[in-house]
């Protein structure tokens, strides 16, 4: 008992300490390219006139228009402001959802305390293999399609504890909507949907999986999406996109599952032991693996067939959330299965010592990682690389309008912090994000940069630079 309640408040504390950083950086980002050409495209319609005109002429995402219609740079006279406090906000929604996710799936089971620390536990666990924060938290033109879909993913899932009609209703508005975020996670959250009406067997999971087939149908058909892709199939598209999947299906395999494993020790003393049996459970863990890693190979089917591209940045993050999900569900599968030999290993004299020392490396080998993306935002800021791009930004800003013709040419950043570094505007003062920027502030010159040379350093460089300039 004493030590899960250590156990509990070391996951506790040591989220807090991870979470920071990411709150204080998001006062030093700025927009960036899409953010400016989305909100000149709709800065003159409400938000269901953005969504119909989205969906006939680029992208049938109609859930990831309707929120990126509140983009402060269209609906704020102080856009800069208030863009950091939507990633603010963005982080606080983040851990918000997780924990009444949490609350609502374990409130008769678990203690606050209990609840508290698993939520952190899934924070954690996610800030430490986080393809790419500054694509999670700090792009507005990202995070509206793919990070708010995802974490609304995760609360529809947790109200299927509960039957009453006005979450029934609730549910099958996010059904309709969830998909239609990003066509990565509507693979993912029907594919998941599909499991649990499955093994669930229950009526109202048959009627979610519709909708939410439903809704994926809207998106395939939306005309706004052949004009995207036009021009952007490779040349054997099929062939493309069976290999690429297939090798990022097993290079994700490779990247995380060892942390994941060596969470399990932290999941299964501290979650699983604890969590009943559940119809979820009474599947063959074979079958349950084979499902899995067909979820995930189809998942990469939008961007490597759709765009011709690989699974990236903010397309990872969104399979990585699902991934966790998806991974602990076949660890509770096994542990359903195994409850005896689970319990024998718990009731071992040197299990608190064998998970101890998991947790031990999960935090300070995974999470505190010295390149670790929560050791980045930390370095970032101790470094002053975000500072520093908060004040470039700034000093362009200015220039920009107080030059009344002619060109103004930026110097292009140098080395950039890696948290929240998204692009930088193009090196012609006619290509298409040079020009919103300066449609948007209703410039009387053109802006562009030098020859681009932005650069990440490692949090290694970073020390080394610092330790020398300490001299």
């Amino acid at each position: 008992m004493k030590s899960e309640k250590l156990l509990q408040y070391t996951i506790i504390f040591f989220t807090i300490i991870c979470i920071i950083p990411f709150l204080y950086i998001s006062f030093y980002i700025h927009p960036t390219n899409d953010d400016y050409v989305y909100a000149l495209t709709h800065i003159d319609m409400n938000c269901w006139e953005a969504m119909i005109d989205s969906y006939l002429n680029w992208s049938g995402r109609f859930f990831a228009t309707l929120i990126s219609s509140l983009n402060p740079l269209s609906i704020t006279s102080q856009p800069i402001v208030w863009y950091k406090i939507y990633s603010f906000i963005l982080i606080l929604f983040f851990c918000a959802t997780i924990f009444l996710s949490a609350y609502l799936l374990f409130r008769k089971i678990f203690s606050l305390r209990h609840i508290i620390a698993t939520s952190c536990f899934f924070i954690l666990l996610y800030l430490t293999l986080c393809p790419k924060v500054s694509e999670l938290f700090y792009w507005f033109s990202s995070y509206t399609a793919f990070t708010i879909p995802n974490i609304v993913a995760l609360l529809f899932l947790a109200l299927f504890r509960y039957k009453h009609p006005i979450v029934l209703v609730l549910q099958a508005i996010l059904a309709f909507l969830i998909p239609s975020g990003n066509e990565v996670t509507a693979i993912l959250f029907v594919m998941t949907m599909i499991f649990l009406s499955y093994t669930m067997k229950e009526k109202r999971f048959y009627i979610m999986t519709l909708i939410s087939i439903l809704s994926i149908i809207l998106v395939i058909l939306s005309p706004g999406n052949s004009i995207r892709m036009d021009g952007q199939l490779s040349g054997h598209p099929y062939i493309w996109t069976l290999l690429i999947s297939t090798f990022q299906t097993i290079s994700w395999a490779i990247l995380w599952l060892p942390t994941l494993i060596l969470a399990t020790f932290i999941y299964i003393p501290m979650i699983g032991i604890h969590i009943p049996s559940c119809k979820i459970w009474n599947i063959k863990i074979s079958h349950y693996i084979i499902f899995t890693i067909i979820t995930v190979f189809l998942a990469h089917i939008p961007p490597t067939l759709g765009l011709s591209s690989v699974m990236i940045g903010r397309t990872a993050n969104a399979l990585y959330f699902f991934y966790i999900l998806l991974y602990f569900i076949g660890v509770q599968i096994i542990i359903e299965k195994n409850k005896e030999r689970i319990a024998d290993f718990l009731s071992f004299k040197y299990t608190h010592i064998i998970c101890g020392s998991a947790t031990f490396c999960f935090i300070f080998l995974g999470s505190l990682n010295l390149e670790s993306p929560i050791c980045t935002a930390y370095m970032d800021i101790i470094s002053g690389k975000a500072q520093a791009y908060n004040q470039q930004w700034n000093n362009r800003n200015h220039m920009a309008q107080e030059t009344n013709s002619g060109i103004v040419i930026f110097n292009s950043f140098d080395i950039v912090p890696k948290t929240i570094y998204i692009n930088d505007l193009e090196d012609k003062a006619n290509a298409q994000f040079c020009n919103a920027y300066a449609e948007y502030y209703q410039l009387d010159c053109q802006v562009q940069t030098t020859a681009r040379h932005a650069r990440f350093t490692t949090n290694f460089e970073t020390l080394f630079t610092i330790g020398k300039a300490m001299r």
